[in-house]
Order: C-alpha cells, then structure tokens, then sequence
C-alpha cells in the first residue's frame, strides 16, 4: 500500500492528465448516445448516412491539415517546455503552417466537389462539413498535450460539445434543416480553436511571431514521415466507409458509422494512457519508467517505437 501511494504522488501529474483524458473520452462516448437518436429519427437512416460519409470524408482530410503536427509538436513542446523563445517559435510555425495547410485542402477538395460525378448534388454538405476540421486548424491541442495541462482540453471540448447539443434543439426541426448539423459542428471547432490559440499564447513569455521560410521548411521536413504513417493507417482503417458508402447505400453508412463507434469503445483506456504519458516519455526518452513502473509489455514496445522515431527524426 505504501508502495502504491509513492508511486502515485511520484506520478501525481501523470495521473491526473490520465484522469482528464478519461473524463473527455467518456464524455465523447456519450455525446453520440444524445445525438444520434435524434438525428435518425428526424431524418432516418438515408440522409443520416449521407452526413456521417461527409464527416468522415472530412474528418479524412484532416490528416493533410494536422500534417503528424499531434505527434511532433506534442514531443517538441514537451521537450522545450521551459523555454518560452522555442515555445513561441514552434507554436508560431506549427499555427500558421496548419492555417496554410488548411486553405489548400479546402480549395483541393472544393475543385473535387464540384467536379466529381459522386457529390453531384451534396456539394454544399461536403464543403460545409470540411469545417470541422478547424479543429485541427486552430485547436492547439498539441500544445497542451506538451506542457501537460489537459485539463484546457477536456474543458474547452466539453464546452463546445455542449455549445452544439444546445443549438442542435433549439434550431434543427426538420429534414431540411440538415446543413445545420456540420455548421454547427464546424462552429464549434472554429470557437473552441480560436480560445485554444487565445490560451496559448496567454501563457507568460509565449508570442506569435513571423520567422523565415526556412524555419517553416524546417518544422515541415521534420514531421513529413509522422504524416505519411497517419495517412497510411487512416487509408487502412477510414477507407472501409467509402467503399460502403460507394457500393451498399447511406443507410448501410449510418449503421456501418454506429458499429464503428461501439468498436471504438475497446481503444477509449488505451488513447487514455498514451495521451498521458507520451509527452513524459518524449521528453525524458525514460523507458524504464514504461517498461518498470507501468509493466506492460504492448506499452513498452509503443513507446519504444516512439523514442526510435524520435532519433529518426532528430537525425534527418
């Protein structure tokens, strides 16, 4: 027992940064369970699946937007947590490189809109529902996760996913209401980014700044082969909703989209434990600390994985 409370203020920090993850993950468990009988009840399964496919294809080309930056920018601001001229200089880059990213994506994706066969008719969906993604825009969660304060996490998620359920009952009525559904959920990731960033640079001794391009070619080089393994695996585990979608019908997309969320269920304590204790091992690359303390084998060889990665990086 005395071993069990040492252990737990050694690593109160850590436990607490757990904690708040798990709040904001049952929280997102939950969120559907509010929603989607409303919305399959107010526009039924077809049109329900119609949107789900658009959210995905969104939440798709989010990866081009976060460009690996969840990863790398987690490790480089826990790594220079204490000096706030680095702090200013990778926040500074990593915004403006997402905001840049951002335009580009959506001007791509738009020119695929209106000229693709598949969209004929949905091109307002498609377009409004890529607005989610200012949550990878502007949200700088990255930055949170770095200085381990996810408490700015949880609440400022918590809060916008309230902000939606409050505006989704006042406002959407009926089927031809359905274009409010991503609005909304675009508003709220563009209201939660812009407090995030606000949170950010509020913190004593961090601006935003303009640096030369090179900086910027640097930041991009650096997190180009995190990007290229998240695209890898979204292709691998979010194509099978297309290919649904292409060949089965909307309908089977809403179902496929709830099956896919129970599944989800089984990854919720696993995201938990790394989102809280990544940036430790990032910055300290102490895998007796994985390996001894927490003495579980498949979280050893992850982060093990992580630190690998890390010298990669470091060394291009």
């Amino acid at each position: 027992m005395d071993k069990i409370k040492s252990l737990a203020i050694k690593y109160k920090n850590i436990l607490q940064n757990f904690s708040y993850l798990t709040i904001l993950q049952v929280f997102n468990l939950f969120f559907p369970v509010i929603i989607y009988p409303f919305f399959i009840d107010l526009f039924g399964l077809d049109l329900w699946g119609k949107i789900v496919l658009a959210q995905s294809l969104a939440f798709f080309l989010a990866i081009f937007v976060d460009f690996g930056y969840d990863r790398y920018a987690t490790k480089e601001i826990s790594i220079h947590r204490n000096n706030f001229k680095k702090l200013s200089e990778i926040s500074s880059c990593v915004i403006l490189i997402r905001v840049v990213l951002g335009i580009i994506v959506f001007n791509l994706f738009a020119i695929v809109v209106y000229n693709a066969p598949f969209f004929k008719g949905d091109e307002v969906l498609y377009l409004v529902s890529f607005f989610v993604n200012f949550n990878f825009i502007l949200f700088p969660k990255w930055f949170f996760l770095g200085m381990e304060r996810m408490k700015y996490i949880v609440l400022i998620n918590v809060s916008v996913k309230v902000l939606f359920v409050i505006l989704m009952y006042v406002f959407i009525k009926d089927k031809s209401d359905y274009l409010l559904v991503p609005l909304f959920f675009g508003l709220g990731a563009f209201v939660g980014g812009l407090i995030g960033i606000k949170m950010l640079f509020s913190f004593k001794g961090i601006s935003f700044k303009i640096y030369p391009f090179k900086m910027y070619y640097h930041y991009i080089k650096s997190s180009y082969l995190l990007f290229a393994s998240a695209l890898v695996i979204s292709i691998k585990d979010r194509f099978n909703i297309f290919i649904v979608g292409y060949f089965l019908g909307m309908q089977e997309v809403a179902i496929y989209d709830i099956g896919m969320k129970l599944v989800s269920l089984i990854m919720q304590p696993i995201e938990s434990v790394n989102g809280a204790i990544f940036p430790k091992v990032a910055k300290e690359l102490n895998m007796d600390f994985v390996k001894v303390k927490w003495d579980n084998e498949v979280l050893s060889q992850r982060f093990a994985s992580i630190v690998t990665q890390r010298d990669s990086l470091q060394n291009k």
